[in-house]
């Protein structure tokens, strides 16, 4: 009977043990696929500007943000809610912040550009502007474009953020404004993986070596816009 005893004792641990050491591997699974956030390139854009001849890579009523390397090119939908409210006549231009609720030391961040594809132009972004004002007519003006009031450092800022999608291309020409921003906005170009075993490194560079192109004549129907930012608190 001792025996018997014994060995059912000592079953008994074995199968505990497997189910601690089983819980253990699954929450340190070292094949456990997470996600990777991957910075592909940095950019500065300049200025905006809004197509207003279509053709075929650029349709018309899309912004452009004309940076240094790329141009980021936004769908019309998206566009047509980002033009209407930079086209708002206020006393100051609009702060660019990193999110909704911004504190005084979010507004240094780059725009995220975040790649949808590693094989084709797509990106995703969130442009988030804020304005600080006590003025009625101009709270009224921003209310009607849906920015939501936050107490921030006790002053009266509005913020809204618009979620936006379109095309980057590889700059295909220096263009010389009158609008250019005093400072340029800077960009975090990236792409978020949760594939095993990817060379985010390799793919990095093999999608800076292999830039998408816009046709000879696709750049001549755009219009500067005369839009600029308040970049006093970027770095």
């Amino acid at each position: 009977m001792k025996f018997y005893r014994f060995i059912t004792i000592l079953l008994t641990a074995a199968t505990l043990s497997g189910c601690a050491t089983a819980m253990f591997w699954h929450g340190n699974n070292p094949n456990e696929s997470k996600e990777v956030q991957q910075t592909v390139a940095k950019d500065k854009i300049y200025s905006f500007a809004v197509v207003n001849k279509n053709n075929s890579q650029l349709p018309e009523g899309s912004l452009v943000m004309i940076g240094e390397k790329y141009w980021f090119v936004i769908n019309p939908n998206d566009s047509a809610q980002l033009i209407n409210i930079l086209n708002i006549k206020l006393d100051k231009p609009f702060q660019i912040t990193e999110m909704a609720t911004p504190s005084e030391n979010t507004h240094n961040k780059a725009l995220p550009v975040i790649l949808t594809s590693l094989d084709s132009p797509d990106f995703k972004s969130s442009l988030c502007l804020r304005y600080d004002s006590s003025n009625e007519e101009e709270i009224t003006k921003l209310k009607k474009l849906e920015f939501e009031a936050n107490d921030i450092n006790n002053k009266n800022a509005y913020t809204r953020c618009v979620n936006a999608s379109g095309k980057y291309y590889s700059t295909p020409q220096k263009i010389v404004s009158d609008y250019q921003f005093k400072q340029p906005i800077p960009v975090n170009i990236y792409y978020i993986t949760t594939k095993k075993g990817l060379n985010v490194a390799k793919v990095a560079g093999n999608i800076l070596l292999t830039p998408f192109t816009l046709a000879f004549d696709a750049a001549g129907g755009i219009f500067l816009l005369p839009i600029y930012f308040n970049m006093e608190n970027w770095n």
